[in-house]
């Protein structure tokens, strides 16, 4: 078998964590490909129309680590003026109530007192917010001056050590308030869309930095995640590096306890690299390879220690104007009852973004919810539409919607009635969906580590959601960095390089 290629490094998945430090090893001179498992741009154009893959808000544009990857890239000043609060109200329809918020929730004691006549929230609510924002800068000097170094939250003294610098949050700021009290979803309903850690591990600290950045906003970037998918794209191919969405890995190639390279199904040749990256579910990326038990032990990744708990399930809809209420904009959180089966895991929770633009008569709706790992495909899109139905957020919609898509369920683009608007079946290899993740051994390091980003080979590393699933995008980014300076320490780059790892 021949070298055909021969890369500093190459790249194995989508996770925009490992796209990020492609981007970040590209303008530091080296040759990088990128071999995705899904479309790298966040975009899907199987439906009628193109959808964003991932619609959640991008909470974090103000994070030290967020300016410090997209400074380096040369791009942070376009996107700072590209930050905007998210259009219209943020709507919580929950089992207990509903509320109707303003941006910045600057209308949130109107509506409590509207909602909760008897209720007094105002010091636990004013604790909650100084704890949040104690928490949040806590985590960004963390970050910032380099202590939060993902190797040594393995050993109990580091993580210790850590932990001294976060603040203490063992109690319930939150008290007396009852447990079904609005401003305990207020505080923590957006949990399962923001961490990839399930919020039953998850860190009260983490936990209330997520809500800082939450509450102050929400705000997003325009374009949302793919907007930043496609910033990382264009610097990655502006600086050299390359895409090669063609090409199937069969096999990894290792040698003397390091990956020398990846053959691939149908060529004879294969392509050579100086380092690796994982930027998938191991899981996924390493089944396709080989026995995942075997692999994992080669490679020391403690995967049996993992297990997915909850997944995020996409549905796109086109509706009617005559079928949405006037009053229906902005994001709508939708919290599943007891007895509809919720979870601590935010298992029967729907986020819906509804998208201002008015499409001729129509408008378009990005439903994001959460499922149990094995929950069934096949009638989702019904069930859930029935269920927001039920819960008045979307009444009669079956009837007005003109086409409605998911790339999780292989069934393509279908009409109200749930037939294909295709004259034969779709040809379609259902995408993964998004995990959300636990750990089944011992409880997380500090509420946010799950895998470490480094191997028992010594040049593959990983770079995805599994490795700081607790902090969300501002963990991906921070491994983005903690790998791309294991690989290549940065030239003249803009500002001090900020390292999570040896």
């Amino acid at each position: 078998m021949s070298t055909s290629n021969y890369y500093d490094l190459i790249v194995l998945g989508s996770d925009l964590a490992g796209l990020a430090a492609a981007a970040l090893v590209a303008r530091r001179g080296k040759r990088v490909l990128v071999l995705p498992i899904a479309p790298l741009d966040g975009v899907d154009t199987s439906p009628p129309d193109p959808v964003v893959c991932d619609p959640t808000p991008v909470l974090c544009g103000d994070s030290a680590i967020f300016r410090r990857v997209f400074d380096e890239l040369g791009v942070w000043q376009q996107i700072r003026r590209e930050r905007q609060p998210i259009a219209g109200k943020l709507h919580l329809a929950l089992p207990s109530g509903r509320l109707d918020l303003d941006v910045g929730l600057a209308n949130l004691n109107a509506e409590l007192d509207r909602e909760r006549p008897d209720s007094d929230y105002q010091g636990a609510w004013e604790e909650h917010q100084r704890r949040a924002a104690a928490c949040e800068a806590a985590w960004e000097e963390l970050i910032g001056n380099e202590q939060l170094s993902n190797e040594g939250l393995w050993e109990r003294r580091a993580a210790a050590k850590i932990a001294a610098h976060l603040p203490d949050v063992s109690a319930d700021e939150l008290q007396p308030l009852a447990a079904d009290h609005p401003l305990r979803a207020c505080a923590r309903a957006m949990l399962p869309a923001l961490s990839h850690l399930t919020p039953m591990q998850l860190g009260r600290a983490a936990a209330l930095y997520h809500a800082s950045q939450w509450e102050r906003g929400p705000e997003d970037l325009a374009g949302g995640v793919p907007r930043l998918r496609a910033f990382l794209l264009d610097r990655l191919l502006t600086h050299g590096g390359e895409v090669k969405t063609g090409l199937r890995v069969a096999e990894l190639l290792v040698q003397r306890g390091r990956v020398s390279g990846v053959a691939f199904f149908g060529k004879r040749d294969h392509y050579g690299c100086e380092h690796m990256i994982i930027a998938d579910d191991p899981a996924l990326v390493l089944g396709d390879l080989g026995p995942v038990d075997a692999l994992r032990a080669a490679l020391g990744i403690p995967l049996h220690e993992l297990a997915v708990v909850a997944r995020r399930y996409i549905l796109h809809l086109e509706v009617d104007v005559a079928g949405l209420s006037p009053a229906l904009d902005g994001l709508v959180i939708n919290q599943a009852s007891p007895r509809e089966g919720s979870s601590g895991h935010g298992v029967g929770t729907s986020y819906i973004r509804v998208d201002p633009t008015v499409i001729g008569d129509a408008r378009r709706l990005a439903i994001t919810h959460i499922i149990a790992p094995d929950e069934r495909l096949e009638h989702l899109r019904e069930r859930l539409l029935d269920r927001l139905d039920r819960a008045h957020v979307l009444p009669y919609v079956h009837e007005h919607v003109r086409w409605s898509y998911s790339a999780h369920d292989g069934r393509g683009a279908l009409d109200g009635r749930g037939r294909s608007l295709a004259e034969l079946p779709p040809e379609l290899r259902p995408t993964a969906m998004d995990p959300i993740l636990a750990s089944v051994a011992d409880p997380p390091p500090l509420g946010v580590a799950l895998l470490p980003h480094t191997t028992d080979l010594r040049n593959l590393f990983l770079a995805g959601r599994a490795v700081l699933p607790g902090l969300g995008l501002v963990g991906e980014l921070a491994v983005a960095v903690a790998v791309a300076g294991a690989i290549v320490a940065p030239g003249r780059a803009r500002s001090r390089p900020l390292f999570l790892g040896r």
